[in-house]
């Protein structure tokens, strides 16, 4: 599905396997990026040892139920 947004955005021909491989990588950065920052969040919060207070508390730029997703995976001692 991004790649069909880049396509409508951008002059991208993502049948090409090296720009595939490229996007691929500047999005997985990306994400291993704000995965951490959120989970810098969750432990400043307490989430590890109080995820019900955790879900409560979400950051602005992120969906309620994504945010208790990962609330509930981080707060599994061995995930975090």
């Amino acid at each position: 599905m991004l790649y069909l947004l880049l396509e409508d955005t951008f002059d991208t021909d993502v049948e090409n396997s090296n720009v595939s491989q490229v996007i691929d990588s500047y999005m997985a950065t990306t994400w291993r990026g704000q995965r951490d920052k959120l989970h810098d969040h969750i432990k400043e919060i307490g989430g590890s040892d109080d995820p019900t207070r955790a879900k409560t508390t979400p950051p602005s730029n992120i969906m309620k139920e994504d945010w208790e997703y990962l609330c509930d995976t981080w707060s599994d001692k061995k995930n975090t």
